[in-house]
């Protein structure tokens, strides 16, 4: 990561929320909340990222939750599940037991997109929607292919809400892999990524990961440092942005 010339500071009371699934919970691989913590030690940033969940399943998760004050950004990261959990049986198995449901079409995920845009909308000063990444680093692949049109959707459902920035995440991790194409590792197995999620510092899961012959993610999904730091680049470079921008907010628009 391009370390910034000086720290972005802010208020202590500056409240971020990151809102997502394994990859914003940072297990297993490397956390990406970890690293923005040591470039934002004046923020307070909000983990609520939840391995397995979906669209639907993470607008549920937030009916249940109370949902905190005084936010200034908050970050939603999801979609990746809404495919991933239909390439293994036991991934779906695990999801139903733990009551994660995921889309059953692209219809109901835009729907569920939708439902988060609108519930965040009114509880924070800054949405930010960010593009799910790929499954697997061959972004060829048949589960790539499919993601693509939730990409889609997100940047297009992004535009007709009002959304402080869209993150076209995928693209900077895109450029990279078609000037240097990686291994097709992919974990299908539950047992494999629950043995991934003791790997207990970047180190090991940087071993792991070049064993594998891959270069930004531990397993195909979840992230090793190389991009763990992209990731935190972008979102650091976002809300450096977002808190030093001298206008307000556009007022909020509610869709019908």
């Amino acid at each position: 990561m391009r370390v910034p010339a000086c720290g972005l500071r802010c208020e202590i009371s500056t409240r971020i929320l990151f809102l997502g699934d394994s990859l914003t919970e940072g297990s297993p691989g490397v956390s990406t909340l970890d690293i923005l913590e040591a470039l934002l030690p004046d923020c307070s940033l909000i983990n609520w990222g939840r391995g397995g969940d979906s669209a639907p399943s993470l607008f549920q998760r937030l009916q249940t939750l109370p949902f905190p004050t005084d936010i200034e950004i908050a970050f939603l990261w999801v979609g990746v599940n809404d495919v991933f959990l239909k390439v293994s049986p036991s991934f779906g198995l695990l999801r139903r037991l733990r009551n994660q449901h995921w889309s059953a079409n692209q219809t109901e995920f835009e729907a569920s997109y939708r439902k988060l845009l609108a519930y965040l909308q009114p509880r924070v000063r800054h949405v930010v929607t960010v593009s799910p990444l790929f499954i697997g680093e061959q972004l060829d692949n048949l589960w790539n292919r499919t993601l693509e049109s939730i990409i889609a959707a997100v940047e297009r459902i992004s535009a007709q809400y009002y959304v402080s920035r869209y993150i076209p995440l995928r693209e900077a991790f895109v450029r990279e892999l078609a000037q240097e194409p990686s291994s097709d590792y992919l974990a299908r197995s539950l047992a494999v990524i629950q043995l991934d999620k003791l790997l207990r510092t970047p180190q090991q899961v940087d071993a792991v990961s070049a064993r594998r012959g891959l270069r930004f993610t531990l397993d195909g999904v979840h992230l090793n440092s190389r991009g763990a730091n992209i990731v935190a680049e972008i979102f650091y470079q976002t809300i450096q942005e977002l808190l030093q921008a001298a206008q307000p907010p556009r007022p909020i628009v509610r869709l019908q």
